[in-house]
C-alpha cells in the first residue's frame, strides 16, 4: 500500500466516524473511535477495498450484513469497489 492510498483510507475513516488510526500493518489500516466501540481494518485490493469489522457489538455485524448484502465478501470482509462504497460502509459502521 502506498503512503498516498494509506492517507486516503485514513481520511475516509476520519470523515465517516473513525477518527483514531490504530497501529497498522503494511497492508491494512486499523481504525477506531471514541464515540462508539467499533474497530475495523481496511486493506487495499486490486478490485477495491476490503473492509472488515474487527470488534463491535454483535448487532453491528448483523446490521452490516443486512445493509450491504449486495456487496461481495471475502470471508468476513466486505469488498468495496469504489471510494464511495467504502465511505458508505464506514458511515454505516459508525452509525
Amino acid at each position: 500500500m502506498t503512503p498516498l492510498k494509506r492517507t486516503l483510507i485514513e481520511k475516509a475513516g476520519h470523515d465517516h466516524g473513525f477518527e483514531h488510526v490504530l497501529p497498522s500493518s503494511a497492508s491494512a489500516v486499523n481504525m477506531s473511535s471514541a464515540r462508539h466501540p467499533a474497530r475495523l481494518a481496511v486493506s487495499l485490493l486490486p478490485q477495491g477495498y476490503a473492509a472488515a469489522l474487527v470488534q463491535g457489538p454483535p448487532t453491528l455485524w448483523f446490521e452490516l450484513y443486512r445493509s450491504f448484502a449486495s456487496l461481495p465478501r471475502d470471508g468476513a470482509a466486505f469488498i468495496a469497489a469504489t471510494d464511495a462504497d467504502l465511505a458508505q460502509w464506514l458511515r454505516r459502521a459508525s452509525a
